[in-house]
């Protein structure tokens, strides 16, 4: 997932100097010039300068790795919006940002569920999309059917009545995610907030990205059984 305007061209020596263990989630800071990436088999973040190749994880904290990131998988998620690094790990109901080189947990006390608290001491279930808007984060909380947005003090519902909502990122006054076939985008312009279907697939929408105020590009797997009918 790319958040953030930028032109990147093809390296191969970046590709093949840079072996990662099962990875599963990207995203590029332009304010880095950098590509982050979860490495579920190295249990870490780490990170590619662009203009020397160079990779090394986010951040060297044992203590941190063996109490959280021992459940880093497919289910994590990161985005560099807006200069912050937040990450989630959906099976372990918890949201982290970088503080310093430090890893901080936003939000989430590690339990599965609903509650409207202080970030730290607030439940999710299974959050899986996060981004940044202004000075509030957003997460996309799937099992809960809802976006959240956190701030400094409290954990408070955006939207709700969602078909497990994931993938969100977001781009200048909109925010966009998916929702079972269909994406959606949100206007936050203005006093009030409202939310328009903009695309509905017969096939499973797996990613979404925007690197522009015109365009947002859409992953999806074909059914082959429908891309055979279709051929016939």
């Amino acid at each position: 997932m790319v958040s953030e305007d930028v032109n990147l061209e093809w390296s191969s020596t970046l590709v093949n100097k840079t072996p990662f263990d099962n990875p599963s989630s990207i995203d590029y800071s332009s304010l880095t010039h950098s590509l982050y990436v979860v490495e579920q088999g190295g249990s870490m973040i780490r990170y590619i300068n662009i203009s020397d190749t160079s990779s090394k994880p986010l951040f060297d904290n044992e203590r941190f790795k063996k109490k959280y990131f021992r459940d880093v998988n497919s289910q994590t998620k990161i985005s560099t919006k807006g200069g912050d690094i937040t990450w989630c790990v959906a099976n372990i109901n918890r949201c982290f940002r970088l503080n310093k080189f430090e890893p901080d947990v936003l939000a989430g006390n590690g339990k599965s569920g609903y509650s409207i608290s202080t970030p730290t001491h607030s439940r999710f279930c299974h959050p899986d999309g996060i981004s940044k808007l202004g000075q509030l984060v957003l997460i996309a909380d799937s099992g809960n059917h809802c976006v959240r947005g956190v701030s400094k003090d409290s954990v408070v519902q955006v939207f709700g009545g969602l078909s497990s909502p994931r993938k969100l990122i977001s781009s200048y006054d909109r925010i966009f995610f998916i929702s079972g076939k269909k994406v959606y985008t949100v206007s936050t312009a203005g006093k009030s907030a409202s939310i328009y279907e903009i695309y509905q697939s017969a096939n499973e929408v797996i990613s979404i990205c925007t690197l522009d105020k015109k365009n947002i590009y859409i992953l999806e797997i074909v059914d082959e059984q429908r891309k055979a009918e279709g051929q016939n």
